[in-house]
């Protein structure tokens, strides 16, 4: 009897190491590699592919950069107020002493119907919470 029990509990044990072995290998997130492409669509259908330059000297992951991304071009868009003008060029994410900063260029037609070039910064956290950092550079 003890036999069976105890063979009963390693059949279980074996089960488990197997499923936690399972979940720790889905949770492996992807990180953000030095070069990468955001696609980023604005609500009236337009699609943009923004190029992402990651200088940060700490690892980050793929979707916080991509969280981190979304925040930005929707605060950059309203800062600018040119909805239907704006599109976005380049991100570059920077390392700074304390925290790091996104450094988001962008066009917009100014009142002349030009092209203008704009960049705005953002900083951010490792949990992809985006904060508008004017005072940058």
């Amino acid at each position: 009897m003890t036999l069976v029990v105890k063979c009963r509990n390693s059949v279980y044990l074996s089960f488990f190491c197997c499923f936690i072995h399972v979940v720790n290998a889905q949770s492996v997130e992807k990180l953000m590699p030095r070069i990468y492409t955001y696609e980023w669509q604005k609500a009236n259908g337009d699609t943009f592919d923004v190029l992402i330059e990651n200088h940060l000297t700490d690892q980050i992951q793929l979707k916080t950069v991509e969280r981190i991304c979304l925040l930005a071009l929707l605060k950059s868009v309203i800062k600018s107020g040119a909805f239907e003008s704006y599109s976005p060029s380049k991100m570059d994410l920077l390392p700074d002493q304390k925290v790091n900063v996104l450094k988001l260029e962008f066009t917009i037609l100014n009142s002349n119907e030009e092209k203008q070039d704009q960049i705005h910064y953002f900083s951010f956290d490792a949990l992809g919470n985006v904060y508008d950092k004017s005072n940058y550079p």
